[in-house]
C-alpha cells in the first residue's frame, strides 16, 4: 500500500542536471529547488535526503565526503601553482574544484599553503587592510559621515550619522524614510551648523 508521498523522481532525468548544479557548487537546499524544473512535481517528488543518495550513487561527495588531506591535494595544489604563481587561498580552493573536482576545506588548503610557502603567504598578507592612525587638527576639523541601510528593506528606516572623530561627538542621528536624497542630507549638515552658530 502505497504512502503519502509521491515516488522519487527517476535518476534518468535529473541525472545531468544533478551533475552540473552539483559542479556549480549548490548545496542540497539550493539543488532541491532548481531540480524542480528536470522532472514532473505533480507525479513525482523530490527531498534533501533522496538528493543525498542520488549524490552518493553519482559520486558527487561533499567536502566531508571526499575527506582529502593535505599530501592528496598537494600535486592539484602544485600544478595550479604553475600555471598560476601569485593566486591565494580561495581562489586555488575554486580552482581545485572546477578543474580537478576536488573540494577541500578552507582550513585545508590554508594549512597546505603554509606549510609549503609560509613566505609567499605573508607576503600575500600584507595586502589586508590595517587600522591607522586619525589625525585631526582640532573639534570640527572633520566630521564623518555613515548611512546604514540594514533597517531599511526590512523596516522602512534609514539611517544617517554624522560624527566629530576628534571628540566623538555624534552630531546628528536621524532616522527617515530615506537617506538617498543630497537635499536632505545638506538639511541635515545646514541645521547642525546653524545649532553651532
Amino acid at each position: 500500500m502505497p504512502n503519502q508521498y509521491k515516488p522519487k523522481a527517476p535518476l534518468e532525468d535529473i541525472r545531468d542536471a544533478l551533475e552540473a548544479y552539483f559542479h556549480l557548487g549548490f548545496n542540497d537546499k539550493k539543488l532541491e529547488e532548481h531540480l524542480k524544473d528536470h522532472y514532473d512535481t505533480t507525479v513525482y517528488g523530490l527531498g534533501i535526503k533522496s538528493i543525498k543518495r542520488y549524490r552518493k550513487e553519482l559520486g558527487l561527495l561533499s567536502t566531508r565526503q571526499q575527506n582529502h588531506t593535505s599530501a592528496s591535494i598537494a600535486g592539484a595544489i602544485a600544478e595550479i601553482r604553475e600555471m598560476f604563481p601569485s593566486r591565494g587561498r580561495e581562489t586555488i580552493r575554486k580552482e581545485l574544484k572546477l578543474r580537478y573536482g576536488i573540494r577541500a576545506s578552507h582550513a585545508l588548503v590554508s594549512g597546505h599553503l603554509e606549510e609549503t610557502e609560509p613566505d609567499a603567504v605573508k607576503a600575500r598578507r600584507v595586502r589586508r587592510f590595517h587600522r591607522r592612525k586619525f589625525h585631526a587638527a582640532g573639534v570640527n576639523d572633520v566630521w564623518a559621515q555613515d548611512q546604514h541601510d540594514k533597517w531599511g528593506p526590512r523596516f522602512g528606516l534609514w539611517l544617517h550619522n554624522n560624527i566629530d572623530p576628534f571628540t566623538g561627538y555624534n552630531n546628528w542621528l536621524k532616522v527617515w524614510w530615506t537617506n538617498k536624497n543630497p537635499r536632505l542630507i545638506a538639511g541635515y549638515y545646514i541645521e547642525t551648523v546653524r545649532a553651532y552658530g
